[in-house]
């Protein structure tokens, strides 16, 4: 993709078919002049740019580009990339994932450079561009890397203490369409580069071609990755490691270097970030054969440590975007505390995608809903309007129509399953206000084996709280501790969204009751559930809601 674009091109193979076909067409856009752009074919309209920032399939660019293209204005640069192009079939260009750069970002790791700039010379598939990001070191790393500049490596010194920003840097400073960040004191066996660009060629949906890890130094071990790595299964917990090869397209696209990480933080899990930015735009990541050597010394242990103890921080749960499901019933009575709620809770709301579902049926209930929604702060927001079930059966005595209940919570949640989009979803029903925070409050408490965390709130039916263990009992209370449990109800609760996504609810039984059967099957997985003592939520049962809202008038109700 284009680096420097207003407007990227999403679609750039498109794109140049259209330039193809209609380059003598009267109505097409002229180029503004520039120095990089190199004319092959003028009969044709075939340009291609020679740029050293400018990526664009095959070099190829076309009026729209151009005229967005910032770099025409700067100075004219002093070395260009040499581009070249098949004239006698224009649609037949070299494959744009055949060069390769290899970025070492390295901090005091002079001891180890040496070893991995070597196992980058001896790849089989020469790597077109090797640099050495040397990040404020006070060792003789720069020394080694200047050592190697007769074969071509390159240094960069910055002194940002920062490994997000060291590889920032070098992805800027290098120019080929695959890239390779390869830490200081690991190395690559001999094929891997060449392994990893087929890899990239036969699958036009990967971004990202990762491998299995052996290990080396204090301790001699394979550990072994999934085949393949979507955003789903890279939620809990990394399974991609740092010198895996991607491509410089799905960097761009995904804004991931835009975003500056703590410099503890980058050092512990900065490529797990970058990895969850691409895999989120839906690139896949696949296993080659060739397995990366990652050297284990003494900080490995630290890191894995320092990982367990702030898993809010280093798996970059603080900057997820949640999805809020609130489905309502339609009770005019029960909006306002939650359009309250909803303006107060503390949950940045632009890493929000906020989904009301309004199963009522009511047009003047899904008007004041929209009124609402008109005028709030959410910038990414669904208002559905669906039919699952007979209106006003929320108010019905339970007892009666307990099948039609059940067959209507699977509908709304089986909705939910088949729409998840994001790592986490929060759970709101329409009779619960919890606390402001509960939503950072519930989401500090994950870890990588954690499937859920609720909020507590008692029972409409016995004296107690929704919730169980692992034998259908009430749970007791514990303060305002953490305590696992095995399952609880879905007024207010923090869910994995893959944990949602693989499911299918039923209304019937052995499987009737969507929330007992959900939790059934995080147990059989493995997962742990939790519920959060210490910010429990307020239950509007039947008898309350009349006493709090007595003495307000409907049309009153409505109108907020």
């Amino acid at each position: 993709m284009f680096k420097n674009l207003t407007h990227p091109i999403e679609h750039p193979t498109l794109q140049v078919v259209s330039v193809l076909l209609f380059s003598n067409a009267p109505k097409m856009q002229t180029f503004p002049t520039c120095h990089s752009r190199v004319n092959f074919d003028e009969e044709r309209s075939l340009f291609f740019c020679a740029h050293p920032s400018v990526h664009t399939l095959d070099n190829l660019v076309f009026p729209t580009i151009c005229q967005n293209c910032t770099r025409r204005l700067e100075p004219e640069p002093i070395e260009k990339r040499e581009v070249s192009a098949n004239l006698n079939n224009p649609l037949r260009f070299t494959s744009s994932l055949t060069d390769i750069a290899v970025i070492i970002p390295c901090h005091n790791y002079g001891r180890y450079l040496r070893e991995a700039i070597e196992s980058v010379l001896n790849q089989t598939k020469v790597a077109k561009e090797i640099l050495v990001v040397d990040d404020n070191s006070t060792d003789d790393s720069r020394t080694i890397a200047e050592s190697f500049a007769s074969s071509g490596v390159r240094l960069i010194a910055i002194n940002a203490s920062n490994v997000h920003e060291a590889r920032r840097v070098g992805f800027e400073a290098t120019n080929s369409p695959v890239l390779c960040f390869l830490d200081a004191d690991d190395r690559l066996p001999p094929d891997y580069l060449e392994c990893g660009l087929r890899m990239l060629r036969q699958n036009p949906n990967a971004g990202i071609v990762h491998s299995d890890l052996q290990c080396f130094g204090t301790k001699d071990e394979l550990i072994s990755f999934p085949n393949h790595v979507d955003r789903v299964t890279l939620s809990a917990r990394n399974r991609i490691h740092a010198g895996s090869l991607v491509r410089r397209d799905a960097i761009l696209l995904s804004k991931a270097f835009e975003t500056k990480l703590p410099g503890e933080i980058s050092r512990l899990t900065g490529d797990w970030f970058i990895w969850k930015c691409i895999l989120g735009d839906g690139w896949k990541s696949i296993k080659q054969s060739s397995a990366y050597l990652y050297r284990r010394h003494e900080k490995s242990a630290l890191h894995e440590t320092k990982i367990g103890n702030d898993y809010f921080r280093v798996s970059h749960v603080d900057r997820e975007t949640i999805t809020l499901f609130i489905p309502l019933s339609g009770r005019h009575v029960l909006w306002p505390p939650m359009r309250e709620f909803l303006e107060g809770q503390t949950w940045p709301h632009q890493q929000i995608q906020l989904m009301i579902l309004d199963t009522s049926g009511d047009a003047e209930f899904a008007g004041v809903i929209k009124n609402w929604v008109a005028g709030c702060d959410y910038p990414d927001l669904r208002h559905i309007c669906k039919s699952v079930g007979e209106p006003g059966l929320a108010d019905f005595p339970r007892a009666e129509v307990v099948n039609a209940v059940r067959r209507t919570m699977a509908r709304i949640y089986n909705f939910l399953a088949r729409s998840v989009q994001s790592s986490f979803v929060w759970v709101l029903e329409d009779d619960i206000t919890p606390p402001f925070d509960v939503c950072e409050q519930l989401l500090r408490e994950f870890d990588a084996t954690t499937g859920s965390v609720s909020a507590p709130y008692r029972s409409r039916y016995h004296d107690g709280f929704v919730a169980w263990d692992h034998f259908g009992r009430k749970v007791v209370p514990d303060g305002n501790a953490v305590q696992t449990i095995g399952g609880n109800g879905f007024g207010c609760v923090l869910i994995r969204g893959e944990l949602l996504s693989e499911r299918v609810f039923s209304g019937s039984p052995p499987n009737a009751d969507f929330d007992h059967d959900f939790y059934a099957n995080l147990r059989c997985s493995n997962w742990k559930a939790k519920i959060h003592w210490g910010v429990e939520a307020k239950h509007l049962s039947d008898t309350a809601r009349q006493i709090l809202f007595s003495n307000i008038p409907l049309a009153k109700a409505q109108s907020t």
